[in-house]
């Protein structure tokens, strides 16, 4: 009984010390927390005394405040004289207003913010960020409240309409067209919505046909048509830069396809297969290490005509001539992007950490087995080929979502 005891004893007195410990190296970090945050805090507070147009400044000393200060009454009383003392000025610059924005004190709720902002376009009406923020909240109030819709509707109007002259992507242009149209549609006006929608269709986006992206689909009847659009185009933008990030540089006059497998937590794959005059290559490419894109491990082979043929006749027609997107990925997880160039046809293919046990005829599952295939041609190993170590957390199981993981 004793050693019993004695053996909860020590077992206790080693849970308290290591709680203590923990304890201590807490207090540590908050200690030396604060004393770079405070010294951060002077020196920004000495960069605003020499110029308080230095916004930037502003905004950093603002983001040093500690929660449990920020609705004490000298520090609105500071704010309040030093954007007093920026607006008196005569030199103030229109980047002031998405500071003050930001440094949000005052705004007891959002027409609170539509009041100074509106205030702040007035001065500068060719303002980005300005235009944006009040589009947005109009745009906002429009879909969400029932009365005024016509005002909110007119002046969300009013700002996407200034936007789409200023500088922004083209991915915003198109997005900013598609609310357009809701609001007009709205407002009665048949004319314009018929002309945007024309507008949208006439050039591709990053090489694929909008019409295309949107065959299944009415613009300018179905309610989420709009928005399925937008969030197709920001897939396509994305993996248009993930193809740039990985170097890939595909000849049009060749079939290509363009596999992207892209995961939170490990290595990122890209895998291709060329069509060229000598015959047919495959492409492997590895990130140097998790969550990165940038290729250390790059390897190509020739592959036969009939393995070439095999992964034309998984992935099904319907995979080589249509747009398919998933609407609604997560967060974390795997995403599967398939790029298929072939007899003079651009498609692509998204999906969101796909379940890869997947035996149906549909298209969806030729579309997960012909990256399966693609994956097994490119030999890479995978933790179904893997010795498990002796914690067992590489155990391989078939039924997990994107199951399968480079080591």
């Amino acid at each position: 009984m004793k050693i019993f005891q004695i053996l909860f004893i020590c077992i206790s007195s080693y849970i308290f010390c290591q709680v203590e410990n923990d304890s201590l190296k807490t207090i540590r970090l908050n200690a030396e927390y604060k004393i770079e945050n405070d010294r951060k805090r002077d020196s920004l507070s000495i960069e605003i005394k020499k110029n308080i147009h230095n916004y930037e400044a502003i905004l950093g000393y603002y983001n040093t405040e500690y929660d449990d200060l920020l609705d004490q009454p000298e520090n609105y009383n500071f704010y309040k004289n030093l954007f007093d003392k920026i607006e008196n000025s005569n030199n103030l610059k229109e980047d002031y207003y998405r500071i003050r924005y930001f440094v949000n004190f005052e705004f007891k709720n959002e027409d609170d913010q539509i009041s100074f902002l509106n205030f702040g376009y007035r001065k500068f009406p060719n303002n980005l960020f300005i235009n944006k923020t009040l589009a947005d909240f109009y745009l906002s109030k429009f879909y969400r409240e029932d009365n005024q819709k016509k005002h909110f509707a007119n002046s969300a109007v009013k700002h996407l309409e200034k936007l789409n002259t200023l500088e922004i992507t083209k991915l915003e242009k198109i997005q900013n067209l598609l609310k357009l149209k809701d609001l007009y549609a709205f407002l009665g006006n048949d004319k314009k919505v018929e002309n945007l929608r024309r507008k949208i269709y006439a050039k591709p986006f990053k090489g694929f046909s909008i019409e295309k992206i949107m065959s299944k689909e009415n613009l300018s009847k179905n309610d989420r048509a709009s928005e399925n659009l937008s969030s197709r185009l920001h897939y396509i933008s994305i993996f248009s830069d993930l193809k740039k990030e990985f170097k890939i540089e595909n000849n049009l006059s060749n079939n290509y396809f363009n596999f992207l497998w892209m995961r939170s937590f490990f290595r990122n794959i890209a895998i291709t297969i060329e069509q060229r005059n000598n015959g047919y290559f495959l492409i492997t490419k590895i990130s140097d290490k998790e969550e990165s894109i940038s290729p250390n491990t790059i390897k190509e082979k020739k592959i036969s005509e009939k393995e070439f043929q095999k992964f034309i006749k998984i992935l099904s027609k319907e995979n080589l001539e249509n747009i398919s997107m998933e609407d609604n990925p997560g967060n974390d997880g795997s995403l599967w992007f398939l790029e298929s160039y072939h007899k003079n046809n651009r498609s692509l293919r998204f999906e969101w950490t796909p379940k890869i046990n997947c035996e149906t005829a549909s298209s969806y599952c030729s579309f997960v087995n012909a990256c399966k295939y693609l994956i097994e041609l490119s030999e890479i190993k995978t933790l179904a080929e893997r010795k498990l170590d002796e914690d067992g957390h590489y155990e391989y199981d078939p039924t997990e979502n994107d199951g399968f993981y480079l080591y």
